[in-house]
């Protein structure tokens, strides 16, 4: 039996949020958490770079690259995606096989628990992460896009893009690989995940029918549910 963990990514102050993630998760079978050890107020700076050439060098390998000056680190931002770098050391530390990775603003379908358990039943053999979510609008149609490649319920991203960090499957390596990888940090979250992907040639999937929406986010439809995201 594989060990694994929920872990969410969560801002205390919104309580509304987890309020609605306990009530669904605690009518499940499935273990889960709340990470909340980084806040604006406790950010380690060491981790970021504004160096123009650290861009530049993370641009040279990834299928998102920013242009300079298009993108500034606010604090709720660098404290959301240091909050990722501890769920990796979580799942180390905890000798997981892998985890899923959740965002407070998570919506759940309504049969989540058995697509999960479909899910982690049947990963592809060589998969490193495997996005959950419907993404952002500039998310494709996996099963349609020449840019994926089927493998039985999931599709593989030849870009090894994220579009998003809300809700992703990771393995115990990759969580490795990502923290051993990730300085400096140049990018959101989600950004930094596709820049490893491509540095690290990750295998990544993407479900063809997502388990959780974004909750803050209107391209969500029935699923939006906080209004546009607010800062942590």
């Amino acid at each position: 039996m594989k060990k694994f963990k929920i872990f969410i990514v969560h801002y205390k102050p919104l309580k509304a949020r987890k309020e609605y993630i306990d009530s669904f998760l605690s009518k499940t079978n499935l273990p889960y958490e709340y990470s909340t050890e980084v806040t604006r107020d406790n950010i380690d700076e060491s981790y970021f770079s504004s160096d123009v050439n650290d861009l530049h060098r993370k641009n040279a390998i990834t299928t998102t690259p920013v242009p300079p000056g298009h993108y500034t680190p606010t604090k709720p931002i660098k404290a959301n995606t240091l909050e990722h770098l501890v769920i990796y050391k979580k799942i180390i530390k905890e000798n997981l096989d892998f985890a899923l990775v959740l965002e407070d603003d998570a919506v759940f379908v309504d049969d989540f628990e058995e697509k999960f358990n479909e899910i982690i039943n049947s990963f592809p053999d060589d998969w490193d992460t495997v996005f959950a979510t419907n993404g952002c609008e500039n998310r494709p149609n996996v099963k349609e896009s020449d840019n994926f490649i089927k493998n039985g319920n999931f599709y593989e991203s030849l870009e090894k893009k994220s579009w998003t960090g809300g809700a992703y499957f990771i393995t115990q390596e990759s969580s490795k690989l990502f923290l051993d990888n990730i300085r400096p940090i140049v990018y959101p979250p989600d950004f930094e995940i596709t820049y490893l992907q491509n540095l690290l040639n990750s295998k990544v999937y993407w479900l063809g029918d997502p388990i959780v929406y974004e909750g803050s986010n209107p391209v969500s439809g029935k699923y939006y549910k906080y209004g546009l995201s607010v800062e942590r």
